[in-house]
């Protein structure tokens, strides 16, 4: 399988996960911080509700912000009786233990021209999710390309301690200060070059670009 990594802006798009065992509820769950309009579907939420609720009372405000804008489905998908769900999806999840039925949505999902993930045959789906590493703005996906999951996650814990140690609370400082430095009235090669020293700014430095940039140069 040759993949193109992309990380996707999924705010207000319609995505569905149908299948809520261990692989649909997690896949749930790393939706939620999305701000795509989510729609789950399966009759056994058991854990499901289990994993809302454990996030739910570290992060109250959020759950309460997401709840809203998930559709909840509670029933199993049926052939002939619930292809409607598909249609107008940006990304389909499929993750039920029904091989036949997984095939089945996604020769479906194909049709509609819909991009689809089936848990059970990650080597056919069209795209697949890596090991992700987030630390405030940073984000770091891992990958094997579908052929091992357990080498990704054993990637992932080497690099983990090495993140642990970045200073990453300056990533937003260095958005706004470059938004900023963009916009400034000097030669484009002395952008460049400031552009290329932000990450090795202190924050004091980072803020006085964000605040007065627009009288420099």
């Amino acid at each position: 399988m040759s993949l193109y990594p992309i990380l996707l802006n999924l705010k207000e798009k319609e995505v569905l996960v149908i299948g809520l065992g261990k692989v649909g509820t997690r896949k749930t769950m790393g939706l939620l911080n999305t701000g795509c309009k989510l729609t789950v579907m399966g009759k056994n939420q058991e854990k499901l509700n289990m994993a809302l609720s454990e996030r739910k009372s570290r992060k109250s405000n959020l759950i309460e912000n997401i709840l809203p804008f998930i559709d909840f489905r509670k029933n199993d998908f049926e052939i002939g009786k619930d292809e409607d769900i598909l249609r107008g999806k940006t990304l389909i999840f499929v993750c039920t233990s029904d091989k036949d039925l997984n095939e089945y949505i996604a020769l479906k999902a194909k049709d509609l021209g819909i991009l689809c993930l089936r848990a059970d045959e990650g080597m056919d789906s069209d795209f697949i999710n890596p090991s992700v590493i987030e630390k405030e703005k940073l984000i770091i996906s891992i990958s094997s390309s579908g052929n091992s999951p357990a080498y990704s996650r054993l990637v992932k814990e080497m690099l983990e301690d090495i993140v642990s140690g970045l200073d990453t609370d300056s990533i937003e400082l260095m958005g706004r200060a470059r938004e900023k430095i963009k916009k400034m009235n000097i030669k484009d090669n002395e952008k460049r070059e400031l552009l290329k020293r932000l990450p090795f700014m202190n924050k004091e430095e980072l803020k006085s670009y964000e605040d007065n940039c627009g009288n420099k140069g």
